[in-house]
């Protein structure tokens, strides 16, 4: 049997990583963390622990101690935040232990996890990203003369959807200005949104791609058309290889936008995507390859995602008062009686 923690069990990412192991048949213990003791991820794993966020002192500690408890092999990353910690602490955590942790890089996690070095990673290799400027005022003015408004505001580091403003006039650029302190402004690009996943194998080789037009809601995907998009395909290829030659391993996520012929890359994020249950019920599935080919030592052969629709819907986990007390009280739960009503 194979034992993996999956952390950030309470976003969507952490979630898909779950449903994705189930959907792989393959033997598998989940050991699920998250921050928040009532995270509906804690009472679906076989077991839930609470840790403390990744910005605290205790918390290395404690994914240490729980790796070496409960001889964790290999540590899934199920929330954006989580993502730079566990790149800076692999070596830590992997040093005189089993566990290993699937993870990019610090040059490929800390590249785009940065806005602004996303955008110079692009420009450098010709490949189509919105213009863009940081918040020195002659920067944003000459991006104003030279793409008018509307413009996007967002912050410079992480925060996923979060802070994220659209300007459409002076005015409304000085007030997001206000809410965001380290910014990164940019060309706001029209057009037809796509999800796109990449998977590279342990010598950061290109194994598939899946392509995804999808509608935003709080800025997660709830609809989605898989197809083969060939053209967007292309160019969502280049910039896998690119990834591909600074050593990117594991999954991947390119966001894009397609307007007048051109694909825009607006973001790449080095890890799981909030759309991994989606691409695992597409014949995409990351979670499966990298139990497979990361722990187990299997090659794999190239994706071959097939096609649909998919449309996100919210669901309910109901748990015992007992099961709640007791991942309050003691920060942790085993074989959970929580339950999901099959009646949609």
């Amino acid at each position: 049997m194979i034992t993996v923690m999956v952390t950030g069990v309470g976003s969507n990412i952490g979630q898909g990583i779950i449903k994705s192991i189930r959907m792989s048949g393959i033997d598998t213990r989940i050991i699920g963390t998250d921050m928040n003791p009532l995270s509906a991820g804690l009472f679906r794993c076989d077991e839930g622990y609470v840790i403390p966020p990744v910005d605290s002192e205790d918390c290395l500690k404690k994914i240490i101690e729980l790796c070496n408890k409960k001889s964790i092999d290999m540590i899934l990353i199920g929330s954006d935040p989580e993502v730079a910690f566990f790149s800076s602490n692999k070596t830590t955590i992997e040093k005189n232990m089993i566990t290993r942790v699937l993870v990019s890089n610090p040059l490929i996690v800390n590249t785009f996890h940065d806005k602004w070095e996303t955008v110079i990673f692009l420009k450098r290799r010709e490949l189509n990203c919105p213009k863009s400027s940081l918040k020195e005022f002659g920067s944003i003015k000459k991006l104003q003369d030279e793409v008018g408004f509307p413009l996007l505001i967002k912050p410079r580091i992480g925060a996923g959807s979060k802070k994220i403003f659209i300007a459409k006039d002076e005015n409304e650029l000085g007030c997001a200005l206000t809410f965001v302190s380290d910014p990164v402004i940019q060309e706001y690009i029209k057009g037809e949104e796509f999800t796109s996943g990449v998977f590279f194998d342990r010598e950061s080789k290109i194994k598939g791609i899946i392509t995804m037009k999808r509608d935003l809601s709080f800025g997660t995907t709830y609809r989605a058309i898989v197809d083969d998009f060939p053209e967007i395909k292309i160019e969502i290829m280049k910039v896998a290889e690119e990834l591909s030659r600074h050593g990117a391993i594991g999954p991947i996520n390119i966001q894009s936008r397609y307007h007048l012929g051109k694909l825009y890359t607006i973001e790449i994020n080095p890890r799981f995507s909030g759309t991994t249950a989606f691409r695992a019920k597409f014949n995409f599935n990351e979670s499966e390859a990298v139990l497979r080919h990361f722990i187990l030592g299997e090659e794999i052969n190239e994706f071959r995602p097939s096609k649909g629709i998919v449309m996100r819907y919210w669901e309910e986990v109901y748990v015992g008062l007992e099961d709640g007390e007791q991942i309050m009280k003691k920060g942790f739960i085993k074989d959970s009686s929580s339950t999901i009503l099959r009646v949609f």
